[in-house]
């Protein structure tokens, strides 16, 4: 349970955090609808990839049936590791008391609740529109993608700090499925921000570790002028500036 001075600034009257499987069994809440998760994969020789719920049939048995998608650790250089932090993993008595309740997942993807876009049948074209100032000023209604990613079943779990490299490697995962996801919905995704508070200062409204991701209908200017300068650069130095920013900042000091 979350200490009696945060509870009303993290959940409301709630008692209990709505995510934590050592709280609810590992099922939807009512309400909640999951996307993905990313799971343990086999036994003898575990490894992980993506599960998806059956959308078809009962509600309450929407995780029994599950499809499986591709994405998993594929070749990655780093496989070993990430392999050998999986079996330390599920050799943890964490792991067996979270599986002894019925929590199967490392991460999960669910759409949010309260949500700043929503998607429309008819994407854009659907939208309201409304104008001011003469026609100077447009605006349309909030269309687009907002989706939650629990990054652990567990309450205190921590991204980079708790947390280990098989359930960083499986959060990063679930990230690229989703961002990748988002740009099959062309009629209303112009672009993907994926980002995360933590902490009550932050604006995060819920304790349990989380990030966001949202699909807006437009690409702001900022985001367009960085673009541009991006191609610039390319054109003179032939090289990526993103990456040139990166293998800078990983240069010792």
């Amino acid at each position: 349970e979350l200490p009696e001075h945060l509870r009303p600034r993290l959940l409301g009257a709630a008692p209990r955090c709505p995510f934590c499987s050592f709280c609810r069994a590992d099922a939807p809440a009512p309400g909640e609808q999951v996307n993905v998760d990313v799971v343990v994969v086999g036994t003898r020789l575990p490894t992980i990839g993506l599960r998806a719920p059956n959308k078809g049939g009962d509600e309450d048995d929407s995780m029994a049936a599950p499809t499986w998608l591709t994405g998993s650790l594929g070749d990655a250089p780093w496989q070993d590791q990430v392999l050998e932090s999986l079996r330390d993993l599920e050799a943890s008595d964490m792991s067996k008391e979270l599986r002894r309740k019925g929590s199967t997942w490392l991460c999960r993807n669910i759409e949010q609740k309260y949500p700043t876009l929503r998607l429309l049948p008819e994407g854009l074209r659907a939208a309201k529109r409304s104008s001011g100032g003469g026609g100077l000023y447009q605006a349309w209604e909030g269309v687009g993608v907002h989706e939650l990613i629990l990054e652990s079943p567990l309450h205190n779990a921590s991204l980079g700090g708790s947390m280990a490299l098989v359930e960083v490697y499986a959060v990063m995962l679930l990230w690229a499925e989703r961002y990748s996801c988002l740009f099959r919905r062309r009629d209303t995704v112009a672009m993907g921000l994926l980002f995360k508070n933590h902490g009550v200062e932050a604006g995060a409204s819920q304790q349990h570790a989380h990030s966001q991701l949202i699909g807006l209908p437009v690409v702001p200017v900022h985001t367009l002028q960085a673009l541009n300068q991006a191609r610039s650069y390319l054109d003179v130095a032939s090289t990526c500036v993103f990456c040139d920013m990166l293998a800078r900042l990983r240069r010792p000091s």
